[in-house]
Order: structure tokens, then C-alpha cells, then sequence
């Protein structure tokens, strides 16, 4: 029986589709090898009332062998070719979600339409976003009706396009405290602020949080959707937007952005808050002529010795050229930053008195 079946297959030419909606694809080769390889059910002799018996099934193996076959073809397949049979197998109920796995395997360019319609555990999606390319991860996290599990497991990757994939999703499962996140990744991207500011899920106490990081163009934008901020842009300067924020909100990439978009002012308030000195007595000592505060300062903090070249200099671009220091007082403050945090910190302090 299989091999009359198989024999009225489609010729080669009609079983290789090169568009997406073509209906002799691989797919409808599949299909029918699947039917072709049906055993037929035994004959029956009723002698009283018939026995129920139940339906033949596929040949396992036989169906294992041309899933391996169709998955093999695609692989081998140019990528347009590729995306185009893959979308034929979105809700192909037949497919075994192992091959759907090894599909999501390829290029995202190619298994994109599966990596965000296929069905797809949690399990199985999280397994995805922890080995595949950043890609993939954008993929994923543009799914719709996304879990909150997989929201929080996205949360905690490093790319920030994953970030405003999940931003940009509006099914995505997104809870209050991932608003949070969001809003604490946001200090150090500002590709996310955009999207932030206009999620539906941000309130006017993350608008507070972000009015002292962002620029005049979304400090409009969070003017136009709360018109009523408690702490508006035009009365309170950055510094005091700053000196109210919770510290947990002071990030070191929060304070060195404000430094970034020129506001020194803030900067100052923000790392004396967090290393809990007078920011005048701070301020003081960086418009000596010695840099090793701000080597104590950023080490006590965490910042990252290979920050430093830069931060002196844009510290000096805001402050008159102070501190006036040269390349012989960057080589003594070079120790520095090999001293244990807790040490930076008792140091600073007695250098301020």
C-alpha cells in the first residue's frame, strides 16, 4: 500500500517550493509520506456485536525519518527558502516539538516565525534564550501573551534589544515590579527610555525616578502624559531631583550618564549620597590639584578602573579644568584602585575630614 501511495507523490520538481504559501511544499510531502506509511487496520469478522478497535497509527519510525529528512532539507536550504518552509510548520500539529527545538536552532533570520508563534513550553523557551544569539532573544521576546517567567528570565539577560523587544510588546506579561527593572535598566540605556515612558504600565513615580537622567525631548514627553508631576522639570534642578531619589536608584551607570549629558551637579549629589559624605567637602576636593579622591571615590563605589581617563576628563570639562592635575598624578592614583572598597571608603573619609 505504501508503495502505490508513494508512487503517486508529486513529481520532484512539485515537491521543492521556493515561496511560503506554495501548497505542493515540503510540508504536503510530509504529509503524505505520513499517510503513504499508515499501516491499514486487520479485517474484522463479525460474528457479534463488533468489537471496538482502535484507529491505526503513524509508523514512529518512519515518521522520525522524514521529520529527520524535512528538517535536514530545510537546514541545507538557502535562507530564503529556509524562513519560507518554515512558516509552513507553525501549527503543523504532527511536528514533535524536538524538531521544532532543533528548527529553532538555525539562523533567527530563518526560525523566527517559530520562535515567536510556535508552540513552545516555557521550559523549552527559557532553554532557547540562555543558548541561542541575541537574535533569538529578540525573537522570543516579541512572542505574544509572553509569561511573566519568561519576562523575568529576559529581565536578567545583558542585551538591551532584548530589553526593548519586551518593551515593545504589548502582550507580554509585564508586572508592576518588572516596571521597576525596566525603569533601573533604563539609567543605563537610554535606547529604553522612549519605550519606557511610554508603556502603559509606567506611573508617575517612575516619571520622578527618570525626570533627572533624561534629555529635553523625553522630558516633554513625560510632561505631556503627567501633567501634574509633584516634581516638575522647570522648578527642581537635577541635583535635587537627585537628592530624592531613593538610593537604591542611584546606579553607578544612572551617575556616570549624568555626567555623560553634562549635569555635574547631580553627579556630585548622587555619589556623595551613595558614599554618604558632604557633597560640598567632595566637590572641594576635586578642584584641588590631586585626583586621587575621585580614584577613592569610584573605587569605593565599584566604577571600573578603565573609567577613570574618562570620567577625570569629563569632570575637568565641567569644572573649569579642575582638578588640575597631569598624566604624573593619573600613575599615583593607579594603586588606588587595587585597595578593597570598604578601605577606598575610610580613606575618602579622612581625606574629607
Amino acid at each position: 500500500m505504501a508503495k502505490s501511495a508513494l508512487k503517486s507523490l508529486p513529481s520532484a520538481p512539485d515537491a521543492a517550493p521556493t515561496g511560503a504559501h506554495d501548497k505542493a511544499g515540503y510540508v504536503g510531502l510530509l504529509e503524505a509520506l505520513m499517510a503513504a506509511t499508515r499501516p491499514a487496520p486487520a479485517s474484522i469478522v463479525v460474528t457479534a456485536p463488533p468489537a471496538k478497535t482502535p484507529p491505526p497509527r503513524p509508523a514512529t519510525g518512519d515518521l522520525d525519518h522524514f521529520t529527520r529528512l524535512l528538517i535536514d532539507t530545510i537546514a541545507k536550504s538557502p535562507r530564503p527558502e529556509q524562513k519560507a518552509r518554515i512558516h509552513q510548520l507553525i501549527d503543523a500539529p504532527w511536528l514533535p516539538q524536538a524538531a521544532c527545538l532543533e528548527l529553532c536552532t538555525l539562523p533567527a533570520e530563518a526560525c523566527e516565525p517559530l520562535l515567536r508563534h510556535a508552540r513552545l513550553s516555557d521550559a523549552a523557551l527559557f532553554n532557547l534564550l540562555n543558548n541561542q544569539s541575541e537574535a533569538h532573544q529578540v525573537a522570543i521576546a516579541r512572542r505574544p501573551g509572553l509569561s511573566n517567567n519568561l519576562v523575568k528570565a529576559i529581565l536578567n539577560l545583558p542585551p538591551y534589544l532584548v530589553h526593548l523587544a519586551l518593551l515593545n510588546n504589548a502582550e507580554a506579561r509585564i508586572e508592576p515590579e518588572d516596571m521597576q527593572s525596566l525603569c533601573q535598566l533604563a539609567q543605563n540605556h537610554a535606547a529604553l527610555r522612549g519605550a519606557l515612558i511610554r508603556h502603559p504600565l509606567f506611573t508617575e513615580a517612575h516619571a520622578k525616578a527618570l525626570m533627572a537622567s533624561v534629555g529635553p525631548d523625553l522630558r516633554e514627553l513625560l510632561s505631556a502624559r503627567f501633567p501634574y508631576l509633584s516634581v516638575p522639570a522647570t522648578t527642581v534642578t537635577p541635583a535635587q531631583a537627585v537628592g530624592e531619589l531613593k538610593l537604591s536608584a542611584l546606579t553607578n551607570g544612572l551617575l556616570l550618564n549624568l555626567l555623560n549629558i553634562g549635569q555635574f551637579d547631580a553627579f556630585l549629589e548622587g555619589m556623595a549620597r551613595k558614599l554618604e559624605v558632604d557633597t560640598a567637602k567632595l566637590r572641594h576636593s576635586l578642584n584641588g590639584q590631586s585626583c586621587v579622591s575621585l580614584a577613592l571615590s569610584m573605587t569605593a563605589l565599584g566604577i571600573d578602573r578603565a573609567a577613570f581617563a574618562t570620567v577625570l576628563e569629563q569632570i575637568q570639562r565641567l569644572n573649569h579644568q579642575r582638578p588640575k592635575v597631569t598624566s604624573a598624578h593619573h600613575l599615583l592614583a593607579r594603586p588606588v584602585f587595587d585597595l578593597p572598597p570598604a578601605m577606598a571608603r575610610e580613606k575618602l573619609a579622612a581625606i574629607l575630614g
